[in-house]
């Protein structure tokens, strides 16, 4: 509005100076134009309007609690005065406390039960190392009793005899392979030789199960009886054997057990802080946002209230506004 008036004031000036000028070219024709400076300036053009208006507070804010509960006590009434951070209310927080209280509780326990199982573990874990030591141990013996069969003399003769014949196989066999190349005519020969041998060694081999039997032709009762004792110590010691690979595998399962339950263990006492973080994460506490008034309220103690649930309304005191209709008609008049 105030620049538009400016513009035709301007206008005005403008066109008063342009008729003036004209006038005085047709009077007098030689007359010198006349020259004004006007200077154009700013200024506050003003216009009242009147109206009807309903005066408002600018700055309210909801105010609720961030969980539900039992409401305790309220400390604020309506049109009190409060500075930011006032308690405005609080809930009941003694199911909360018993809660803590028994979590707390709990705790203590799945701690014990974390010592427990460690120590159960340790005791298992000491149990595979015995486990293993007996197992060598067991193979050392069922190793030495095989070796008793063996060194009985007459099964080492037997024994004796079926490498002779193998060793003397086995040379048979590279000289016919040196014999094919030098002299082809040998060859059948060789071949003849060599299933000689074949047999001779299946024959030592055959002796050789029937001595380690004890069921030999010629085989005096001591050496029986000998041999019959070496098996005994070896069928002994091969079923020892199979229990120390028994009593290591339950051992080794026994630890895999024990871990799980220790892991367990641990996670229920996690389970149970993560509970206790919760809990404390639950304001029972409602404060004041800023300096102000209580405009509304809306909780007494003894309510149940609800998470979010708006109990207070708060305003600033200090901030107004008035809102009213006015038209295009009073704006340009």
């Amino acid at each position: 509005m105030r620049i538009i008036k400016t513009l035709i004031v301007i206008l005005v000036v403008s066109l008063i100076v342009l008729i003036a000028a004209g006038c005085t070219a047709s009077n007098t024709a030689t007359a010198t134009p006349a020259v004004r400076n006007v200077t154009v300036s700013t200024g506050n053009i003003s216009n009242n309007v009147t109206g009807t208006a309903n005066l408002a507070l600018a700055k309210t804010q909801d105010v609720s609690f961030t969980t539900g509960g039992t409401v305790d006590t309220v400390a604020v009434a309506l049109y009190d005065s409060v500075k930011t951070g006032d308690v405005l209310a609080k809930l009941d927080t003694s199911a909360w406390e018993t809660q803590i209280q028994t979590l707390n509780k709990s705790i203590v326990t799945a701690q014990r039960n974390v010592s427990n199982k460690e120590t159960a573990l340790m005791k298992v874990q000491r149990t595979v190392a015995v486990a293993e030591f007996a197992l060598k141990q067991k193979e050392m013996d069922l190793q030495t009793a095989q070796s008793n069969l063996l060194a009985i003399t007459e099964i080492k003769a037997a024994q004796d005899l079926v490498e002779k014949a193998q060793l003397e196989l086995d040379i048979a066999k590279a000289t016919q392979k040196v014999e094919a190349i030098a002299n082809p005519a040998t060859a059948g020969e060789w071949t003849k030789v060599i299933k000689s041998y074949q047999e001779f060694l299946n024959q030592a081999q055959a002796n050789l199960r029937t001595v380690i039997s004890g069921t030999g032709s010629g085989l005096s009762s001591v050496t029986v009886l000998q041999i019959a004792k070496a098996h005994l110590a070896i069928e002994t010691s091969q079923n020892a054997l199979n229990d120390a690979y028994t009593s290591i595998n339950d051992s080794n399962a026994a630890v895999a057990s024990a871990q799980l339950e220790l892991a367990d263990a641990k996670a229920a006492i996690t389970d149970i802080q993560k509970q206790i973080e919760d809990i404390n994460k639950n304001n029972p506490l409602i404060t004041a946002p800023f300096d102000g008034i209580i405009i509304t309220v809306s909780i007494k103690p003894g309510d149940t209230v609800a998470k979010g649930r708006t109990v207070f309304q708060i305003a600033d005191p200090a901030q107004f506004q008035a809102n009213f209709m006015v038209s295009e008609m009073d704006i340009f008049s």
